[in-house]
């Protein structure tokens, strides 16, 4: 998780587009939820 968050989505918010933020976003999300189950 910290390399693709140091990569991808620090990628993402600096350089991409909106949808790229958006399915870093929705990315992190699903992660972090399946994580409080």
């Amino acid at each position: 998780l910290g390399n693709h968050l140091q990569h991808c989505v620090a990628h993402a918010f600096h350089a991409g587009s909106d949808r790229e933020r958006q399915v870093k976003i929705d990315e992190l999300l699903e992660v972090l939820d399946s994580r409080r189950r």
